[in-house]
């Protein structure tokens, strides 16, 4: 009986996860934290202003949330695609800024690391690249600055925007092409 007890359970939690469809189940711990997360920085203006939180009509700015792009590559038989967080265009600044956001059970301090580790640095020129190519006319054309931000939630529930200055990307865009689209065309 035990066992008949068991199996209708693993089937009612098979079924809830088929009916899911694209959502992904999370324990209550893991919601509270992003709900958490989510409240502080939607409650630090500075925060809010980066990511476009508040954006009004009046604010000539665009604002777009899990955004996907993709291209082909011109110099490789494959393209590369991506779902960017946050992407806030401001045409005031004439600024384009894609802000990554990241979670962490390390602290803040450690969280360069994670890029090296995790290949973060992959995603976000992989992510520059799809902005600046959908963009081109902005950023050639008009003289928009492409940013990029990694924004980092650690453990302690800390957070902190990252910037990426334009060496990096460059070192980083050397970096791709020798060691990621080199041999993936070869």
């Amino acid at each position: 009986d035990v066992c008949s007890s068991d199996l209708k359970d693993t089937l009612s939690y098979w079924s809830y996860l088929l009916n899911s469809g694209s959502k992904t189940v999370i324990d209550s711990q893991t919601y509270d934290y992003c709900s958490k997360a989510a409240d502080m920085i939607k409650n630090d203006p500075e925060m809010s202003k980066q990511l476009g939180i508040n954006v009004t009509d009046f604010d000539n700015c665009d604002v777009f949330n899990e955004i996907e792009l993709q291209r082909e590559l011109e110099k490789h038989p494959f393209g590369i695609k991506g779902i960017l967080d946050n992407l806030v265009i401001n045409h005031n600044t004439k600024s384009i800024t894609i802000n990554d956001l990241k979670t962490t059970s390390k602290d803040l301090k450690d969280f360069p690391e994670s890029i090296e580790f995790y290949s973060y640095w992959m995603q976000a020129i992989i992510y520059l690249i799809l902005v600046y190519h959908k963009y081109i006319d902005l950023i050639d054309g008009q003289n928009y600055k492409l940013n990029f931000n990694f924004v980092v939630i650690d453990r302690n529930l800390m957070y902190y925007s990252f910037p990426v200055s334009e060496s990096t990307k460059l070192s980083w865009l050397e970096k791709l092409d020798e060691e990621v689209f080199v041999p993936a065309n070869y």
